[in-house]
């Protein structure tokens, strides 16, 4: 019996502990969800796309375009804010910390 209930308590805690997947954490971004959907594979053409992104395991969302050079970074945070809107060129800003340290994993959305 106790066996049991250590088996049950065990799986209690592991389905507790499962983290949201990163698309659902910046789909509660405004400007994401209104203008970008989850990619699924299909081919980039001309869109914009977000590019999931870390540093210290904090996620970021990277934009990125194969035809636009885009004139700054655009580097959203799980806050929903772009860390790179204020002084994206100043070596100690924050901005220039992630685009030195950052890991890129996949692309995540996909202009609609």
């Amino acid at each position: 019996m106790r066996l049991l209930l250590l088996i049950v308590c065990f799986f209690a805690v592991a389905s507790c502990t499962k983290s949201k997947p990163p698309e659902s954490v910046f789909l509660e971004c405004e400007s994401i969800a209104a203008n970008y959907k989850e990619y699924n594979g299909e081919t980039i053409a001309c869109q914009f796309y977000w590019t999931l992104a870390s540093i210290d395991n904090q996620l970021f969302l990277e934009l990125n375009s194969h035809c636009a050079d885009l004139v700054r970074p655009f580097v959203i945070n799980e806050n929903c804010e772009d860390i790179c809107a204020e002084s994206p060129f100043s070596l100690d800003s924050e901005c220039a910390q992630y685009l030195n340290r950052r890991e890129l994993h996949e692309i995540i959305f996909i202009s609609k």
